[in-house]
């Protein structure tokens, strides 16, 4: 009987130490691939993670505690944008397993404030001659300075007077504009 019970106790500690190796410690680890402004009260965030014994495939993405929605850890890296500032210098972005709520990973990172779209720093360079009596050919050079993680893409639309001009925005370029009539202003 004293065999018995010793060989079904030493099978009831392997199953414990068993069970406590297949239910390891759960780790999220985030990473902020980039981040940058849109405006001058919202940004864009690109969050990455690494997971060690998730107990699923479903997370939860919270930005200053207001929970953002479910997203599966394939997706990832995911960008988050229109990120309201909160005010702070810092904001705090936490992901948890969707199976297991004390399963999270969690990163303050400081908000970014001199990346805003509407804020690049920019100089205009111009010329300007006669093409004849009533034109005259104006030729603008765009020195704009991005943030590194925007890079410069879209169209360029400079205003002369009353007439808008569209271009296709690249890097050091010059536009002419030919024709352009005289203002009586």
């Amino acid at each position: 009987m004293k065999k018995v019970t010793f060989k079904y106790l030493l099978m009831l500690i392997c199953l414990i130490s068993l069970s406590t190796q297949l239910k390891a410690q759960c780790e999220i680890n985030l990473e902020i691939m980039e981040l940058f402004c849109i405006t001058d009260t919202s940004y864009t965030l690109v969050v990455d993670i690494n997971t060690l014994n998730l107990p699923g495939s479903l997370v939860e993405i919270n930005i200053n505690d207001e929970a953002l929605g479910q997203f599966d850890t394939a997706a990832f890296p995911i960008t988050i944008s229109s990120i309201i500032h909160s005010g702070t210098p810092n904001d705090e972005i936490s992901i948890c397993a969707v199976d297991d709520n004390s399963c999270c990973g969690l990163l303050t990172y400081e908000v970014p404030t001199h990346y805003c779209a509407d804020c690049f720093n920019y100089d205009l360079f111009w010329e300007a001659d006669c093409d004849t009596d009533s034109t005259y050919e104006f030729i603008v050079t765009p020195n704009v300075v991005f943030p590194d993680q925007m890079a410069p893409m879209g169209n360029i639309i400079i205003q002369i007077d009353n007439n808008s001009y569209e271009f296709e925005y690249e890097y050091g370029n010059s536009y002419t504009f030919s024709g352009v009539e005289l203002s009586p202003n």
